[in-house]
């Protein structure tokens, strides 16, 4: 739900709340009223939620206010109870999408529904698809015998950024809490797998342009 959904929800809860003060209010139901200060209390401990995990989160807390706006006494009980309702559905919505925030924090900042493998598969993968990129506009940039040393770089650097950046890819923006106490295995970064993967690309580049030096 955006902010200023929410913004509109307290506004309205704000001109019935009005409306249920003036003398003509006494059309609405006492069952409703009562229904309103629950709701108006629910939605004062869910902005405090609001910034409770934003704080949690380190993002900067939405700005949620009342904006002021006259009231013509128009109020109908079937207006204030399908408003009530709304409200409620709304703050149920807030609710959720708090919770499932949370929940993604817990989770890798990288393919957080992947696999460990899979995750560091795609991670050396895309270090080696840039560091190949490199490689290729290094070797068209002179001969052959001058640049051969990119084809030990080329795979060494996207080996290293890869390594390191699958220690991004596991990382959550909330660390999850430690269920069990005592020491727990340090998680692999797969560096074998990333060694394979840079080390075919680079073998791959090798043929191609050794094919295409021979044509030419």
């Amino acid at each position: 739900m955006s902010v200023s959904r929410y913004e509109e929800l307290l506004e309205s809860l704000r001109r019935e709340h009005d409306q249920a003060r003036q003398t003509q209010s006494g059309r609405q139901p006492r069952e409703l009223k009562a229904e309103l200060a629950s709701l108006e209390n629910r939605l004062l401990d869910q902005q405090t939620e609001i910034h409770t995990t934003a704080t949690t989160l380190r993002l900067s807390a939405p700005s949620v206010h009342h904006r002021g706006r006259a009231d013509d006494g128009s109020l109908t009980t079937k207006d204030a109870a399908a408003a009530l309702q709304a409200g409620h559905r709304e703050a149920d919505n807030a609710s959720n999408a708090l919770r499932n925030a949370l929940d993604r924090a817990r989770k890798p900042n990288f393919l957080p529904q992947q696999r460990p493998v899979t995750r560091h598969f795609a991670v050396y993968a895309l270090c080696t698809l840039a560091a190949t990129f490199l490689q290729v506009a290094i070797l068209a940039s002179g001969d052959l015998l001058s640049r051969a040393w990119v084809f030990a770089a080329a795979p060494a650097l996207a080996l290293g950024a890869g390594y390191l950046l699958c220690g991004y890819a596991d990382n959550s923006r909330i660390k999850p809490v430690r269920r069990v106490p005592g020491r727990t295995r340090k998680p692999t970064r797969h560096p074998k797998l990333g060694l394979i993967v840079c080390l075919v690309a680079d073998f791959a580049v090798a043929v191609l342009w050794f094919l295409q030096s021979s044509a030419a």
